[in-house]
């Protein structure tokens, strides 16, 4: 059985890969990984709380779960304006690091294709990670969702 939120992944980061990032289909094609996305971690929240409950206060799947409600209510029709409506949310919905981390990659995605609508949206994604990366302190191979960023590359 393939993996929810791999093909979510690949999906979100090659939309728009041969053309330019504007288009209502690329949203659309976010929108839906996104979707895979929030079915994936609505499966396993609890799980993810008993491994968090181990090492820290329990609460990472339920912290996720709000921000797939959030996700949920995401309304904008282009890939800029999505990704910025993504970092909104999930900046007022998710608590601890990992709301404001994905909140500012997922802001600098959205701006980069507001800066240049012809930008891709697989260049926006790595963007977005980079700056997560300098706000965060995270680096490839560090176990963190910067380590997904380097097996995507391959």
């Amino acid at each position: 059985m393939p993996d929810p939120l791999a093909a979510a992944a690949v999906t979100a980061s090659g939309a728009g890969a041969d053309q330019e990032s504007g288009s209502e289909e690329d949203a659309d094609s976010v929108r839906a990984a996104l979707n895979a996305v929030c079915t994936f971690i609505e499966q396993n929240m609890d799980g993810w709380n008993k491994l968090d409950a181990k090492v820290g206060d329990g609460d990472t799947g339920t912290q996720f779960q709000c921000g797939a409600e959030a996700l949920s209510k995401v309304s904008s029709r282009t890939p800029a304006a999505l990704f910025l409506e993504i970092g909104k949310r999930l900046g007022q919905a998710m608590g601890g690091s990992s709301g404001v981390l994905l909140s500012v990659m997922f802001t600098r995605m959205g701006s980069v294709l507001k800066e240049d609508p012809s930008a891709k949206i697989q260049f926006a994604f790595q963007q977005g990670i980079q700056r997560m990366q300098e706000y965060g302190g995270a680096v490839e191979g560090d176990r963190t969702c910067s380590h997904f960023n380097r097996a995507n590359k391959s």
